[in-house]
Formats: structure tokens, C-alpha cells, sequence
């Protein structure tokens, strides 16, 4: 979510097919390399209980990680989810012309 304000990619709203993401050499760094990590270190702490509790035969962690794990994507949901709306209300103008396939073919990008 916060990725794609920092590095939008343009697509094309016609095809059906997603032969071509575009957006240049950084934004498939960003979008393949770093985003898959960061996305497992954020999971990383609803994972553990389940795993820690599953590994010792013991329910009463893998129901107390349950309840953990809900209140932590609820809470990482709402932080993220609202620190990528400030961002993009700022950027709004320039997301919308990299993330616009027809917009960069008519500018000649």
C-alpha cells in the first residue's frame, strides 16, 4: 500500500493481460525486491505464536496468537492504511500521471 504511493506503475486499463507493468528500472526494484521482505517482517509477529504453539503442542498459545494476531493486522491496517493516504494526499497528482498508461503514451514517456 505505501509502496505503490512511493512508486506508482503505470498499467493499462484496457488489457487484460499484465505483460508490461512499466514504471521504470526502480519502481520493479521496490515492487520485487524490497516490498516481498518487508511484507514478511510485518507478518512475522502473527506467524510466531501460531508456529511457537503448533511446535510445543500447546492450543492455549495458538489461541492467545489468534487473538493477537487480530488486533495486530487491525492495528498495522489502520496505521499503514492511513499513513498512505496522507502520503498520497500530497502526491495525488503525480501518483495519478505515472499510474495513468494513457497519460505517459501521450506525454511521450
Amino acid at each position: 500500500m505505501v509502496a505503490s504511493v512511493y512508486y506508482p506503475f503505470p498499467f493499462d486499463e484496457n488489457r487484460t493481460t499484465r505483460q508490461r507493468s512499466g514504471g521504470g528500472c526502480a519502481t520493479g526494484v521496490v515492487q520485487v525486491v524490497f516490498v516481498p521482505p518487508v511484507m514478511a517482517v510485518a507478518a512475522a509477529p502473527t506467524v510466531l505464536p501460531m508456529v511457537l504453539g503448533v511446535w510445543w503442542k500447546l492450543p492455549l498459545v495458538t489461541t492467545l496468537g489468534t487473538l493477537f494476531r487480530l488486533v495486530y493486522a487491525a492495528v498495522l491496517f489502520t496505521a499503514l492504511a492511513r499513513y498512505a493516504g496522507q502520503v498520497l494526499t500530497m502526491r495525488e497528482a503525480e501518483v495519478l500521471a505515472a499510474a495513468s498508461w494513457n497519460a505517459n503514451r501521450l506525454i511521450g514517456k
